[in-house]
């Protein structure tokens, strides 16, 4: 199929109005060819063949158009994707109208989490916990040894440990270089977005989901689906496009010491973050953009492969926390780069979790490791074994 790049031109001249949002759900609501398409593949088609090879960025996106087939489909490139459409298509089934729906200010909330239940990180009040176990001293161990050798030392969570108050001992492992990659479930940027700028977060959801109101506060829903948008026009991961928002905002959090996105980007390490379409609040919203949240959090998932690409021979990975979104992405993430790379070996996987889940034990720890690692299973209260496994990395130090 033969293409030209569009310029500028083209596109004014079939009355495109400004396009805001580089994906390809964007251009089709900011007036694509597709809701006209006849008459913008006549248009487009003669000036193309004019200027058959023009080339131009409109607001980071190239389109092209097929020239040889009337009825060919568009295709969009954006920055680490390509989007095809055809013909205009609608779905067989209704979907729900999300226009309408009602927000209210986070301040309006009642939250079971607050500012002054998060402690400081006071190193010497560490021999206060009990005597850790063997599990946690050997990955005390394996973490410094981790980097001492400059192998990646990745902790993926979910949100439980930043809603029991940890958020200042796993920013003291960032601080200190003994976490080098954070990968968190969907839910981890809400509640780092919201106890660091608002001192607030976890609603109690008794209390608003009996009249439709849980999950609408509005700041969330606005700046983390805004953030994400803005990440998808800049080419950038959902985790870095979310830290880059906070780091900006204004007015600044009220509580930054508390974030473990900002640690992240102090830090210049990888946060990324692992979406699944439904499972948080954000989707509760017009202002979602599944293209967005989609490109941002596949190339996140990419960015997590790379880092596994050299976790062999002493590197560490730790699953705090989440028992079944960050287990299955890493199980995939390191077959991949097993694929490109070849056998990564020798390698410490942990789980920090108050039960015994199943996919954690399998696809954290039994199948990544069989031949090719050791594997760790600490069970109990995180307010217990985080505190602990704090100190043990920091034995040495």
């Amino acid at each position: 199929m033969a293409c030209a790049y569009l310029g500028l031109s083209v596109l004014a001249a079939t009355g495109f109005p400004p396009v805001q949002s580089a994906t390809a759900d964007g251009l089709r609501r900011a007036g694509s060819p597709r809701h006209d398409a006849r008459h913008s593949r006549d248009s487009i088609t003669e000036q193309a063949l004019h200027n058959h090879r023009a080339t131009i960025d409109y607001v980071g996106v190239r389109v092209q158009m097929a020239l040889l087939r009337p009825h060919a489909p568009l295709c969009y490139h954006a920055p680490h994707a390509v989007f095809f459409t055809g013909p205009p298509r609608v779905s067989a089934f209704a979907a729900l109208d999300f226009s309408a729906i009602r927000t209210y200010g986070i301040l309006e909330r009642r939250h079971k989490v607050k500012i002054e239940d998060v402690p400081p990180f006071d190193p010497a009040g560490l021999s206060s916990f009990s005597e850790a176990s063997d599990e946690i001293r050997e990955l005390g161990k394996a973490i410094r040894t981790a980097r001492r050798l400059g192998k990646p030392i990745v902790l993926m969570m979910g949100a439980h440990a930043i809603k029991v108050g940890l958020s200042r001992y796993l920013r003291a492992l960032i601080e200190k270089g003994f976490i080098t990659h954070l990968a968190g479930n969907g839910a981890v940027p809400i509640h780092d977005f919201e106890l660091s700028t608002f001192g607030r977060t976890s609603e109690e959801v008794e209390d608003t989901l009996p009249d439709g109101m849980f999950g609408s506060v509005r700041e969330t829903l606005q700046e983390i689906n805004e953030a994400a948008k803005e990440g998808a026009r800049r080419g950038e991961g959902l985790g870095e496009s979310l830290a880059r928002h906070l780091a900006g905002r204004r007015p600044p959090p009220g509580h930054p010491t508390v974030s473990l996105m900002l640690a992240a980007r102090t830090r210049g390490i990888p946060f990324t973050v692992h979406a699944a379409i439904g499972t948080d609040t954000i989707y509760q919203s017009p202002l979602c953009d599944g293209a967005a949240i989609g490109q941002t959090s596949y190339l996140d998932f990419r960015i997590l492969a790379q880092t596994l690409t050299r976790i062999g021979d002493g590197g560490v990975v730790v699953n705090l926390g989440s028992s079944v979104v960050l287990p299955e992405v890493f199980v995939k993430a390191l077959s991949v780069a097993r694929n490109l790379t070849g056998p990564i070996r020798g390698f410490t996987a942990a789980v920090l979790d108050m039960l015994d889940h199943y996919r954690p034990r399998v696809n954290v720890l039994q199948r990544p490791t069989r031949d090719a690692g050791r594997s760790l299973y600490v069970k109990g209260r995180f307010e217990d074994t985080v505190p602990l496994l704090v100190r043990e990395v920091f034995r040495e130090d």
